[in-house]
């Protein structure tokens, strides 16, 4: 095993282990590591929640332009942090279960972080998708409808695609959210790249008979049977969107590998956009991935 390697399998033991130590160490003692495998407060790191999963990726790419290094600027403080450092910080470290298994978080890292041949993201590639557990309203109950969206990149132009639509589960909340009775005339005629970060509202109008469904949705799945299938209930105008529960997203642009990304409210410097799960993926693997979240049948 590489010197570096294992600096990195000691750096996340000590997290772990101080992850259960919540009376000892105060909880940005617990949740940031300097170099050396020593821990530093976060405040004297100046890591800040991850607002946005545009932030996500520059943060992940340690890209020159983030919002971090903008507030380093802001805070005249020079940003000395390491890339690996970087990176294990966009971890959910409250998802013990993932955060215990140390050798492959360390060799997730190790193998991303490297300079010979880094992995990066990019968030105009077309190997990463958002699922959004949407809130629809059919026949005077609600659902909760799994909603998988892709990115379309061309020239200077780019767009999110539904790339597949999958099962109702009636669902009940206490939100009153009822749909709207009144006509939009000013329909959309494409989904713009930042309607992830407002939920997909848009699909108000799209989840209507009056739009050109192949400006919105993936060719293929409207090909399918599942997506024909929910073609018809849109004609028929059955089923009304009302709000995004949640949204997960795949990344599935590093080799070997495959890890999710979810929202995570909470008052703690680990909080915002997480990677709340990590595995192994070749491409076999990645094609049953984008088979399951795509949900076609």
């Amino acid at each position: 095993m590489k010197m570096r390697e294992v600096k990195w399998n000691v750096r996340i033991g000590l997290v772990v282990f101080l992850l259960f130590c919540s009376n000892i160490f105060s909880e940005a003692q617990r949740f940031s590591i300097g170099k050396s495998g020593s821990f530093a407060k976060i405040n004297s790191l100046f890591i800040y929640e991850v607002k946005s999963i545009d932030e996500f990726i520059q943060r992940f790419n340690n890209d020159d332009h983030s919002y971090l290094r903008k507030i380093y600027a802001v805070k005249n403080k020079p940003f000395s942090i390491e890339r690996p450092d970087l990176i294990f910080s966009l971890f959910n470290f409250e998802n013990t279960s993932m955060m215990a298994d140390t050798a492959t978080i360390a060799g997730f890292i190790n193998e991303i972080a490297n300079t010979v041949s880094p992995g990066f993201l990019n968030f105009l590639d077309s190997n990463w998708y958002a699922e959004a557990q949407t809130v629809v309203w059919l026949g005077k109950k609600k659902y909760l409808l799994p909603v998988t969206f892709r990115i379309k990149a061309q020239d200077d132009w780019a767009e999110w695609l539904i790339a597949g639509v999958g099962e109702m589960k009636e669902f009940k909340d206490a939100s009153g959210i009822k749909p709207k009775t009144e006509t939009n005339l000013n329909t959309p005629t494409y989904l713009p790249t930042s309607s992830n970060a407002t939920g997909f509202i848009e699909l108000t109008d799209v989840f209507s008979d009056r739009v050109d469904y192949s400006l919105f949705f993936d060719p293929q799945y409207m090909k399918s049977t599942s997506g024909q299938r929910f073609l018809s209930q849109l004609k028929k105008n059955e089923v009304q969107f009302l709000y995004t529960n949640k949204i997960t997203y795949h990344f599935l642009h590093i080799k070997n590998w495959a890890f999710e990304v979810e929202c995570f409210q909470r008052n703690s410097m680990n909080s915002g956009w997480l990677i709340n799960k990590l595995y192994r993926a070749d491409s076999a693997k990645k094609e049953q991935i984008i088979s399951q979240i795509k949900h076609w049948n």
